[in-house]
């Protein structure tokens, strides 16, 4: 979630790629709740409701100099 929230993934890819990682792990009911969000700030809202899944403030840093290190152009997606 930090690393897709600090390169402002768009909510679709965002929203999917969770509902696959958390079919198994959901109840039905929590399930039906989730897959009717339909913003990048209500999925965070219901992790933290719902799981206590919170966004954390640094590993969005480290990934940034992580990529700074390898010097990769997130816009191209080539390694310089």
């Amino acid at each position: 979630m930090d690393i897709a929230l600090q390169l402002g993934t768009p909510f679709q890819p965002f929203h999917h790629h969770l509902m696959f990682m958390l079919d198994g792990i959901m109840p039905k009911a929590d399930r039906r709740t989730f897959n009717s969000l339909s913003s990048t700030s209500a999925v965070v809202d219901f992790l933290q409701n719902y799981y206590g899944v919170t966004p954390s403030r640094d590993s969005g840093r480290e990934f940034a100099d992580v990529l700074s290190t390898v010097n990769v152009d997130l816009c191209t997606d080539t390694v310089k």
